[in-house]
């Protein structure tokens, strides 16, 4: 949603994990794929060089390290509709998404207002497509 805001750096930083979290199953769902070919065209990324990261902890640290808090809170949203996506939600997506809420600072509080704008959000987006589909 709100990407294009990230600096380049950033921009490469969030791909590597992102790309890590859908590739903890050695292979990557359609549907992640098509969210990661999103995150490519909204962060207008010309040339896209995807390598698996062998691991995600560094890149993490350093958007944690980095960061502004909203961009901290951008990235987070994203990544929580990126686990939310996949069709086996498993423990390490769940740790992953974990670590990356505790290493930007958030609060419980915190996660739970985002998971919260993150159901509305899709409740609309659906109720809207619905909508223009059906005149319902």
């Amino acid at each position: 949603m709100f990407l294009a805001n990230l600096n380049p750096r950033e921009k490469q930083l969030f791909l590597d994990v992102a790309v890590g979290i859908s590739t903890l199953d050695n292979q990557i769902e359609v549907q992640q794929k098509a969210i990661l070919e999103a995150y490519v065209r909204e962060m207008q990324l010309a040339t896209v060089t995807v390598d698996i990261p062998s691991s995600i902890e560094p890149q993490i640290k350093e958007l944690a390290e980095t960061s502004s808090i909203e961009i901290k809170r951008i990235m987070f949203l994203e990544l929580f509709s990126l686990v939310a996506a996949s069709t086996s939600l498993s423990e390490r997506r769940q740790e992953i998404l974990n670590n990356v809420a505790n290493s930007f600072g958030f609060t419980e509080k915190d996660i739970e207002k985002m998971v919260g704008l993150h159901s509305g959000y899709v409740k609309a987006y659906t109720d809207l497509t619905h909508f223009v589909q059906t005149g319902e």
